[in-house]
């Protein structure tokens, strides 16, 4: 089985055996556990809807010629799949997820040439107040990027929500409380490793209960779009969507 959390808000389990795993046994045994059983299950956030798929394929609503030496062909597992997430086999349209679905796609990619598929993901939020966006700098003593001017980020910990994970560590890091948050982007950190970032935005009216964390930042300032190239050692991508969503591009 395997598990991949995917953004925005999306988790999916694919429920199958690998080529390699499949030795003896009914190859056309389509039961759960069965040489033959393939099944995707897509979530929505599973914490918020109690773990319940809101769409699964099972191999029964594969087309027949699809079906031809399934149980032992690992490709047509992957054209499947494929075919799931594009919708040609789905009532689900989930092409407004591109920017998700290309990550599945890597992923995928790099599970056939048998890399570890073990990603390690974090997310990051620009925060917009009164057409301001909060931008925090790390404090010196930290051994990732100290010094440097970022947006509040933080972690996915294991069997944990990407929004979930976000509203904690907003939570954590400003004390504010945020809803209707919107997936913006993501970026590869380290290729090599599989780390990957979700970026999110959202606005909040209110900040009387903003409180700095200051075990991980030592001042934070709100800065309009047109300050931006102000802050030389803020990423380049945001200083792009804080200039986007001010209205300068």
């Amino acid at each position: 089985m395997f598990n991949i959390t995917v953004g925005p808000l999306l988790n999916i389990k694919v429920l199958s055996f690998q080529s390699t795993e499949v030795g003896e046994g009914d190859i056309t045994d389509n039961s759960v556990g069965g040489l033959n059983h393939f099944e995707i299950l897509v979530f929505k956030n599973s914490a918020i809807i109690g773990g319940v798929p809101f769409e699964r394929i099972l191999l029964d609503d594969v087309p027949k010629n699809d079906k031809l030496y399934f149980g032992q062909n690992e490709q047509a597992r992957f054209k499947i799949l494929d075919d799931f997430i594009l919708g040609l086999h789905s009532s689900n349209s989930l092409e407004k997820h591109q920017e998700s679905i290309e990550i599945l796609s890597n992923m995928y990619k790099l599970m056939s040439k048998r890399f570890n598929t073990e990603f390690r993901y974090a997310v990051e939020i620009l925060i917009e107040h009164h057409n301001k966006f909060l931008i925090c700098k790390r404090q010196s003593h930290l051994k990732i990027a100290p010094n440097i001017w970022n947006v509040p980020a933080g972690k996915v910990k294991e069997n944990e929500g990407i929004e979930e994970a976000l509203l904690r560590e907003v939570k954590e890091e400003t004390n504010l409380d945020i809803s209707n948050v919107e997936y913006i982007d993501y970026h590869f950190i380290n290729k090599k490793h599989k780390r990957i970032v979700f970026t999110y935005y959202t606005k909040v009216e209110k900040i009387e209960n903003f409180i700095l964390d200051k075990t991980e930042f030592s001042e934070s300032k709100w800065i309009s779009a047109e300050e931006v190239d102000e802050i030389t050692s803020l990423p380049d991508y945001l200083k792009f969507h804080i200039k986007k969503l001010g209205g300068l591009l």
